[in-house]
Parts: structure tokens; sequence; C-alpha cells
């Protein structure tokens, strides 16, 4: 089974200035390791809740992309990181919106069809999907597993359950 990594180690792991400081602005000394900044930040976030777990979110290294994950992007051109021509912003002159980047090049200089942020999401949506399929198809695999382990345990002691299915039945059985 893996385990799970924690707001609180990712952060600790990739954004040691920021751990700083989120433990400052709760008033907790400098950590002098990882293991202490780790333990101060879930202490924070039992202590003060979800103004402690807001705080760190923000030091996440990929704030940026979890943000943008979740806005609106019809326009967004992933190829050039730009927004097109609808004024958002001034973006690379492609003119795409929504188009994938379709006007930019690869290396070999054919025309590219970009990455969306939409194709990034309906991605991770097929990846979710995928991930509770594996662990659907892991404890199926589980149960069967401790089925076969159960049959290898009667199998091992089907000389004892006899002698003792014999046993109970000559003690139970009326005399006579």
């Amino acid at each position: 089974m893996k385990r799970r990594i924690s707001l609180a180690q990712i952060v600790a792991y990739n954004n040691p200035h920021g751990t700083v400081r989120v433990l400052e602005q709760f008033g907790i000394a400098r950590p002098k390791n990882r293991a202490q900044a780790i333990a101060a930040l879930n202490h924070i976030q039992k202590k003060h809740g979800e103004k402690a777990v807001l705080a760190i979110a923000k030091e996440h290294p990929d704030t940026e992309l979890i943000l943008r994950a979740n806005e609106d992007s019809s326009d967004f051109c992933a190829s050039c990181e730009q927004y097109g021509m609808d004024g958002k912003k001034s973006g690379c002159g492609c003119g795409c919106k929504g188009c994938g980047g379709q006007t930019h090049s690869s290396i070999e200089g054919e025309k590219q069809v970009g990455t969306t942020v939409d194709q990034v999401k309906t991605m991770i949506d097929q990846n979710k999907e995928i991930q509770q399929v594996k662990a659907e198809f892991n404890e199926l695999r589980k149960s069967q597993d401790l089925r076969k382990q159960i049959f290898s345990e009667l199998k091992q002691n089907a000389a004892l359950i006899g002698l003792l299915a014999v046993g109970g039945y000559l003690l139970l059985k009326p005399k006579g």
C-alpha cells in the first residue's frame, strides 16, 4: 500500500524558506531540521485548522499550477503559456483562443497541437479513474490472496480438523 505524502511534508521538503515563513507567522521558532519542520507544520494544522492549512498551501511549490487548473481556461494556450486575443492578457501573437497552440511550431518545424489546461484537467480526471480502478483491483487481489491463505491453512490442518470432527462425533454420539 502506498504511503501518502502530507501537505506538510511536500512544503517542508520543497520549500524550506516558505516553511519558515509559515512557522514564524504562527509564532513557532525556526526548526533545526526537516523532521522538526514537518512536526511543527502538523502541529499548527491541528491547532489552527483551516487558517494554517491555507497558509501552508500558499507555500506549496505548485500553488500556481493548482490554481490555474481551477480557472476558466478556454482561451489559455499552454504552448506559449499566454492568453489569447480576448484582452485578458496580451498573448504571444499566435491568436489562439482555446486552440491548444496549433500555430506553434514543434522542434521539427511542424505545427503542433499543444496541451490546453482543459486537456490537462481531462488527463487528471482520467488518471484519477485509473487510480480508482487500480485500487479496486488491488482490493480484489487482496481478497483473493486471503481466500488462498485460508484454503492453504485448511489444507495444512485437514488432519487435525478431521480428528476434531471424529472426536466431537464420538463425544456427542448417543451411547447404546
